[in-house]
């Protein structure tokens, strides 16, 4: 086609779930909702298609008006793009510090939404008090779970090295389900409550790696077994994590002081771009090796 000339074609249809193409024109479609003009202090964050909506107000009164403003607006947009948006899925949950308060009245496409303690974004349960004492105990009901299924093919007499399907499985299972997402919640795992259960998580795996009796300690059975414990990992990742991205804050320079470490001698990700490609190191080698 000739560049001086250009072609237009209303699409009427879209392609069908599952189709190669799906993602692509999904993104292209749903930036479209991320570039809404909403009122002040009301931002939409997505990822894939799950969307989310957050609202910060002085007043109730000031959240209940954004809110439905915004959500109106949402509705409005999905008719135009011949989406439909299910109400009954949709979680609303309040954060607030006071202890008395009227609850907003949230409606979306002619439908009440209640307020929840609780919803769960991206595998995250995330409470109204920031508390995430339900997504621990979440990750401790998942990990244990998918470890006594793993542990149908280690046995005594037969079935995969014990040894190292333990170590594989501490490190590819265990350690990814404890640290997901930790980066939002390690500041809890000094509490009773968040050392206990990532201690009773540990310690399954521990036992079983040592073959020890159920009584013996915790913390003994982990030095026996070699394993860090699953606090200090979740620290270590999310110091990478910060340190990584050029974040320096008091609670990773709290984690190093403890550790005995300098945050300046991390091994920091080298910038690509700062470094000279190779065909120029190339022809560099060359004309050195001309004189």
């Amino acid at each position: 086609m000739d560049k001086q000339h250009q072609s237009y074609k209303k699409l009427t249809k879209g392609c069908s779930q599952g189709s190669s193409c799906g993602p692509g024109f999904w993104n292209m479609n749903f930036d479209s909702l991320l570039k809404l003009k909403l009122k002040k202090r009301c931002k939409l964050k997505g990822f894939a298609d799950d969307s989310q909506l957050r609202i910060r107000a002085k007043s109730i009164l000031e959240l209940e008006v954004n809110a439905n403003s915004s959500l109106a607006r949402i509705v409005e947009w999905g008719k135009q793009q011949k989406l439909n948006f299910n109400a009954d899925k949709t979680t609303a949950v309040l954060f607030t510090n006071r202890l008395k308060y009227e609850k907003p009245r949230i409606i979306m496409n002619g439908q009440t939404i209640e307020l929840q303690n609780s919803f769960k974004y991206l595998g995250i349960i995330i409470d109204n008090k920031l508390r995430f004492t339900k997504h621990i105990t979440q990750v401790k009901g998942k990990a244990i779970g998918l470890t006594m299924s793993l542990l149908r093919f280690v046995k005594n007499n037969y079935g995969l090295n014990k040894n190292n399907f333990l170590s594989t499985l501490y490190k590819g299972v265990i350690q990814p389900i404890a640290s997901y997402g930790c980066a939002l919640w390690f500041e809890k795992v000094d509490q009773i409550l968040f050392k206990t259960t990532l201690n009773q998580i540990q310690r399954l795996i521990a036992i079983l790696c040592c073959s020890g009796y159920k009584t013996v300690a915790s913390d003994a059975v982990t030095v026996l077994a070699n394993l860090m414990p699953l606090d200090l990992h979740i620290k270590q990742r999310v110091a990478e994590v910060h340190l990584k991205r050029g974040i320096r804050n008091s609670n990773i320079e709290e984690i190093f002081n403890k550790c005995g470490l300098m945050a300046e001698y991390y091994q920091m990700p080298v910038k690509h771009k700062d470094k000279p490609h190779l065909s120029q190191k190339y022809n560099n080698w060359r004309q050195r090796d001309r004189y």
